[in-house]
């Protein structure tokens, strides 16, 4: 009675092994990575079609009706769902929400590509289509790095057009115009404490403290997880200081135009994981 594959074989092999399985009506989790981006593509489209979710590639957390898949966290079930297009992300929200008193109803992962043009947030808009026929869920979370601005807008619309209130967390983007039923933060910790309707303050604004301690140091942040990287930058942007990153968000200098100060490197991404 499975109506989900879970596939974690070597990137050259997973998509043959996803395109297994929608065309048997299973929905695919895809673990691995080192996937080619026109490849998702073209499965995620064929799976719409079929009626069926690709979650990945690269996708390597998700909470399925209480069940962790991969590396998620055993947390509270609840009525708060999560969509994902960062794992590490979604961990923190996830568990972040189960230390505040709440729980997750599904935590649908979509993989950190999906939101890219060539992709076009397929996966994205079928998880918050679901959620929104889901009745145990009665908040959405959506966590990941900004979309570009055709697909960060054709997500909002969809969002709009769902009624349920959302959070929205693009990490490291600027104010968006926000529908009626949605609310922007900028952190991960504002993200659960907003979907909990709790009081929230971005860490973003708190600069004080980082700026007074990093101005007398060099700082060289390793991260595993990009979007925690990405969530460092914008706390060192906030606090106007001069730093660099092989994976910058927007107003973040990359690493190749200066090898001098502030660092913050992210080690996840595909092509470091060969």
């Amino acid at each position: 009675d499975a109506n989900l594959a879970l596939i974690s074989v070597p990137g050259d092999f997973a998509i043959a092994e996803a395109r297994k399985a929608i065309r048997r009506g299973l929905h695919a989790m895809i673990f691995s990575d080192n996937v080619g981006v026109a490849a998702e593509a073209e499965l995620k489209r064929e799976a719409q079609d079929l009626g069926c979710l690709v979650m990945g590639p690269d996708c390597g957390t998700a909470i399925i009706n209480g069940t962790p898949l991969a590396f998620a966290k055993v947390v509270s079930h609840g009525s708060i769902g999560l969509v994902g297009a960062s794992g590490t992300g979604t961990q923190e929200v996830s568990c972040l929400i189960s230390q505040y008193g709440g729980g997750i109803s599904h935590a649908i992962g979509v993989g950190g590509r999906d939101l890219k043009s060539k992709v076009g947030g397929i996966s994205t808009l079928m998880a918050i289509d679901a959620l929104d026929h889901d009745p145990a869920t009665k908040h959405i979370v959506l966590i990941s790095k900004p979309p570009p601005a055709e697909v960060a807008s054709k997500v909002l619309d969809r969002i709009a057009v769902i009624g349920k209130p959302t959070t929205i967390c693009f990490i490291g983007a600027s104010d968006l115009p926000m529908p009626d039923n949605a609310t922007q933060v900028f952190s991960l910790k504002a993200a659960a404490q907003a979907a909990l309707g709790l009081d929230h303050k971005d860490e973003v604004h708190l600069d004080v403290t980082l700026g007074s301690v990093v101005e007398r140091y060099k700082v060289q942040g390793l991260y595993s997880g990009g979007t925690l990287c990405a969530e460092a930058q914008v706390l060192f942007r906030a606090a106007n200081l001069a730093i660099f990153s092989n994976a910058p968000v927007p107003g973040v200098l990359d690493t190749n135009n200066n090898n001098i100060g502030h660092q913050l490197l992210d080690l996840g991404d595909d092509q470091y994981t060969q």
